[in-house]
């Protein structure tokens, strides 16, 4: 395990394309549990198990990758996140019975929930075709043994990219749904982010999953309760971007802007800041200094400093200027 490690993090040190990422992924787990297509979803603790902001894709033919995700957001999925997050060992397996593997001659796809004592990560996928053998207890064991490494994978994935955007962010940016979940109307500015993240060197999704995604967002919002909000790191945009979903006269609006302190949670967990740091960060966001912070916060000013000196160490950030570009500051 430990030379799969260093090898895959020598992976992520080139920044590779999620193609790149996913290839590399099913080489070096194949060693642990053999199997013909892999898929990865990552996540971030402080959205729960809204599974989505990033994923790499290999060996999946895109309908089967679309039926998938279609059916996770229809609440057909029958291992969906939710129970493998009940579960002692966070890993089950779905076999050819599940009538989206018998429309596309799958055997089965075993799943492992990427999870730690901050939450959860990311959703991992193995697949087998059909006719290959199944999956064991003994594949999903050996699989779990390989989440503390995934999640270090993820997270040094994202947070290897610069804080500090490379250019201006274009203004806020709105798709439209129809009642069938279908794009009725999409603004420039839209465009302007949706060609962003397919800029070279974006770590973008396949463009296939675009039509789910938008599907998933529209369901959330029409079921009601807390709109469905995603936080998209750097590595995808370039800069830190929220991207909700909001209810409009019957329709349903996509909304895709700059995050600014939005992101802040999201910020946190993946540079594994503390409550208080993150408390701290949001303070000098609104422009005030440490005596200040330390007065709000009741807290001395060597305390502050502290924090600081620990936030600039985790983030990599050479100070507070490049630390608050992050968030548009």
């Amino acid at each position: 395990m430990d030379r799969i490690g260093r090898e895959l993090h020598a992976v992520i040190a080139q920044r590779p394309e999620a193609a790149e990422l996913g290839e590399a992924l099913s080489r070096f787990l194949g060693s642990l549990v053999p199997h013909d297509a892999l898929r990865l979803h990552c996540a971030n603790p402080a959205q729960g198990l809204n599974v989505g902001a990033l994923s790499v894709w290999h060996g999946y033919e895109p309908g089967l990758g679309q039926e998938l995700l279609l059916s996770h957001h229809r609440g057909e999925d029958p291992c969906s996140p939710a129970r493998l997050a009940n579960a002692e060992l966070p890993a089950a397996w779905v076999d050819a019975d599940y009538p989206v593997f018998r429309a596309h001659g799958v055997g089965c796809e075993l799943r492992v929930l990427l999870r730690d004592a901050r939450g959860v990560w990311g959703l991992l996928g193995l697949l087998r075709a059909e006719g290959a053998g199944p999956f064991r207890q003994a594949d999903a064991r050996r699989l779990t043994g390989a989440i503390p490494l995934l999640i270090s994978l993820v997270r040094t994935l994202v947070t290897s990219h610069p804080l500090a955007p490379p250019t201006a962010a274009p203004l806020a940016g709105v798709i439209i749904l129809d009642g069938r979940h279908r794009t009725k109307a999409i603004t420039p500015a839209a465009r302007q982010w949706i060609d962003l993240l397919a800029a070279p060197g974006r770590f973008g999704p396949p463009p296939w999953t675009a039509e789910p995604f938008n599907v998933g967002m529209s369901l959330a919002v029409r079921r009601g309760g807390a709109t469905p909000l995603f936080c998209f790191p750097p590595i995808s945009f370039g800069r830190w971007v929220t991207v909700q979903g909001q209810p409009l006269d019957g329709e349903v609006a996509i909304v895709i802007q700059a995050a600014g302190l939005a992101a802040l949670r999201a910020f946190g967990e993946w540079f594994g800041m503390t409550g208080r740091e993150c408390a701290i960060t949001e303070e000098l966001c609104t422009g005030a200094a440490p005596k200040q912070i330390a007065r709000r916060l009741e807290v001395s000013l060597h305390t502050v400093n502290s924090h600081l000196r620990s936030i600039y160490r985790k983030t990599g950030a050479d100070g507070r200027d490049e630390l608050l570009a992050a968030f548009g500051s």
